[in-house]
């Protein structure tokens, strides 16, 4: 047995509801399940007897099998959040360590052991008047948004009887997540809740946001960036993308929101955590679910898969969401569902039109044109009519008025402005381009069922992936990509995303998939960096032509070689 990983667990996360530590733990192959059993149960013994000495709360315990009869279990133990640091080094050692003397001083080694009475008391005071606590090694605050109060964690009040609690509280949040769709459904939702008046922070894989301005780039799709937009006193509303990877090694930056949504699941970033199988991924989405207060709603794309029969098994079973939680299921066809109850938000045939139809307060079904939704190319790209219905769901979810959802949808243009890197829509010397992140088999195939549907004269694609994918996802994009037959194929290296595998061998297993399509060898060339493929794809482009332009390097340093190509915004 040998311990992977460990970390702290600051909210709510797929292995515990509250907060403590957790490690990752690899067994030896011939290991058995007794073995494992009596591994486990002494593992749990050491961290109650070291605790105890240390004077902490008795901890509770959660041991997942996380590989479903693989190899990998994440054990559990609660701690106090004044702690956590400590509690994280005595639960390390205690998996790999039989000294209890040893458990104890890696406890004692770390600097929070002497604990945060003042942090301890903010939790207690929020806690007895129902209001949101968030904290962190920096800061802690009690209230979201223009509603909250913020200290640094040195200065937090010994004594908060004089604190004005009635001006603290809660502002719309939504939640969202997803293996793909989940960016451009919070940024739809940020332009819509922007359309009704609001203040709106967002999170997400671009920057943290606020009324419409970056305020700090980068992947912000953790509980970090949730505890940032929720303390900024500017935030009237946020939207929060949540992706799987904070929700795995440190949980939800925040429970008690107003809606969630679950835009999909599919196969990408498995075999991290023990999550294996796109059937575990959907229960780490799902966990969006037990986030909603009593009262709120759910949202789910009724995929008649993985998701759907994980939601299903999930909620008989009352771990999918808390009680009183309305489910609200949605797809971009009208096709019957394949869950329980009827569709809340749907594409009719006639017409190509939006129907979302889930009867808020009386509300009756809002009708909007496919055509008045840029995004979704006259209801050509159903991936982004399922972005757009999920958003209207969430904005119904959230009160916001039927005439900010209609504006803000219509004004959402599939550009690098709106929406950088998915689903820009480019003209190149009469030639069309859709430059998008598409990075997984489902994400890819979506956009060429797209452009399956268009007329166009050629079709060439430029694609490659980080070498962290498994040979099997890899190949994944080929077979997605080849929905739409395309006449020519460029592959890319990414030198900086090798990621553990030889330069090459991505490319490699990717030609070797489009041999075995049938491809032939003189519609295949290889390019060893993105930017040498996307000009090399650009020289080739003749009016007519429709360019799937698949970039996950370098998004802005792709759009500024179309720009000197001569490319401009829109078909």
């Amino acid at each position: 047995m040998r311990t992977l990983d460990a970390r702290r667990l600051t909210g709510l996360s797929r292995w515990a509801d509250g907060h403590g530590a957790a490690v990752v733990i690899e067994f030896a192959r011939e290991t058995s399940e007794v073995q494992r059993a009596t591994l486990r149960a002494t593992w749990q013994r050491n961290v109650t007897d070291a605790m105890a000495v240390l004077g902490w709360p008795a901890p509770s315990f959660d041991a997942t099998a996380a590989g479903r009869g693989g190899r990998r279990e994440v054990w559990v133990a609660s701690a106090p959040i004044d702690r956590l640091y400590a509690a994280v080094a005595l639960c390390e050692s205690a998996a790999n360590e039989s000294d209890s003397a040893a458990h104890l001083a890696a406890a004692r080694a770390e600097d929070d052991i002497d604990g945060d009475a003042a942090l301890l008391g903010a939790e207690r005071f929020a806690a007895e008047r129902h209001l949101p606590f968030l904290w962190c090694d920096d800061e802690a605050s009690i209230g979201w948004g223009t509603r909250s109060q913020v200290w640094d964690r040195a200065e937090v009040p010994a004594d908060l009887t004089g604190l004005d609690a009635e001006s603290l509280g809660r502002i719309p949040v939504a939640l969202v997540t997803g293996t793909n769709g989940k960016t451009t459904t919070s940024r739809l939702l940020s332009r819509i809740a922007r359309h009704a008046g609001f203040v709106v922070g967002a999170t997400g894989t671009d920057g943290l946001v606020v009324d419409e301005q970056v305020i700090e780039a980068g992947d912000w799709t953790g509980p970090g960036g949730a505890r940032t937009v929720l303390r900024d006193g500017r935030v009237e509303l946020a939207v929060l993308e949540a992706a799987r990877g904070g929700m795995l090694r440190r949980g939800l930056g925040t429970t008690g929101v107003d809606a969630a949504a679950v835009t999909n699941v599919s196969n990408d970033h498995l075999g991290e955590w023990g999550i294996d199988s796109v059937a575990h991924m959907a229960e780490v989405k799902l966990l969006v679910g037990k986030a909603v207060r009593p009262g709120g709603r759910l949202v789910l794309f009724d995929d008649g898969a993985a998701l759907t029969s994980c939601a299903t098994g999930l909620a008989a079973t009352d771990n999918l969401v808390v009680s009183g939680v309305e489910v609200l299921r949605y797809r971009a066809d009208n096709s019957a569902s394949d869950g329980p109850g009827r569709l809340a938000a749907w594409l009719a045939d006639e017409g190509a039109t939006l129907v979302v139809d889930c009867g808020f307060e009386g509300r009756g079904p809002l009708r909007i044109p496919a055509s008045e939704v840029p995004i979704t190319v006259g209801g050509a790209a159903r991936y982004n009519v399922a972005n757009a219905l999920a958003a209207g769901l969430l904005a119904r979810g959230l009160g916001l008025p039927d005439d900010a959802i209609r504006s803000g949808l219509a004004s959402f243009q599939p550009n690098s402005v709106d929406s950088p890197g998915r689903g820009n829509l480019l003209t190149v010397r009469g030639a069309k381009v859709i430059l998008d992140f598409g990075h997984n088999p489902d994400g890819v195939m979506q956009v060429a069922h797209m452009a399956a549907r268009l007329n166009v004269r050629r079709r060439l694609v430029v694609t490659g992936q980080a070498g962290d994918r498994t040979d099997g996802e890899i190949r994944g994009l080929v077979e997605g990509l080849s929905v739409c037959k395309p006449d020519r194929w460029l592959l890319k290296a990414m030198p900086k995303y090798v990621r553990g595998r030889p330069l090459g061998e991505v490319v490699a297993v990717l030609r070797s998939a489009l041999t075995e399509l049938g491809v032939p060898e003189g519609a295949v060339t290889d390019h060893p960096t993105e930017r040498e493929a996307v000009d090399a794809a650009i020289a080739e482009l003749q009016p007519g032509d429709l360019l799937l332009l698949f970039i996950q390097a370098d998004a802005a340093g792709a759009l500024a070689q179309l720009r000197e190509a001569g490319a401009t915004d829109g078909w």
